[in-house]
């Protein structure tokens, strides 16, 4: 989830304060506004932001207050929102009829955590050759390559973490009705 590792309170602060903030709620009507860094939305005297009122948006002025932390987000792969759940972002799932597949392939994989740390910490024709998960996604996204990275290793390692994600959900007595259709779509990579 995050390209270091945080070995004390302060990092973590330093951290979160440099995350930006770009909605809240008032008088429950949730406004947007421009992103601003945590550190500097609270030297802000007024913020201009808007909101949906049904028909159209209308600009609003509002004062930072401390309350608004709850409603950061972050632009991370796994996230712990402000209502208190895990939001996995890795995967744009569609069509629609398979858009539950996402949480099962997470909550699978949550129950093997630890075999996970493995898979990937052994994993080193993947990872640790000069990119960080984060970048490593980046490019891919844009269909950029990685010259060390082998389709053979990725489609493999996919496969195993399919595996892992499986036995996760056994153990927690749920179906995996999505592996065939996820184990087809890897065998084109």
């Amino acid at each position: 989830m995050y390209n270091v590792d945080f070995h004390n309170i302060k990092e973590i602060m330093n951290y979160i304060s440099s995350m930006s903030i770009y909605s809240m709620e008032r008088g429950g009507k949730y406004i947007n506004f421009t992103p601003v860094p945590i550190r500097d939305y609270f030297s802000k005297d007024v913020i201009t932001g808007e909101f949906f009122d049904g028909e159209g948006y209308q600009k609003i002025l509002f004062v930072p207050q401390l309350e608004d932390l709850q409603f950061v987000r972050t632009f991370k792969l796994d996230d712990l929102t402000f209502r208190g759940t895990v939001e996995f972002r890795s995967v744009c799932t569609q069509p629609v009829k398979d858009v539950m597949a996402n949480a099962a392939f997470h909550a699978g994989l949550m129950v093997e955590r630890e075999e996970l740390k493995t898979l990937i910490d052994e994993a080193e024709e993947i990872y640790g050759k000069g990119y960080t998960p984060s970048e490593m996604r980046a490019d891919l996204n844009y269909e950029i390559w990685p010259t060390y990275l082998e389709k053979k290793h990725v489609s493999e390692f996919l496969i195993k973490a399919l595996d892992l994600a499986k036995k996760g959900l056994s153990k927690r007595r749920m179906r995996m009705s999505f592996q065939k259709t996820l184990r087809k779509m890897l065998s084109g990579i």
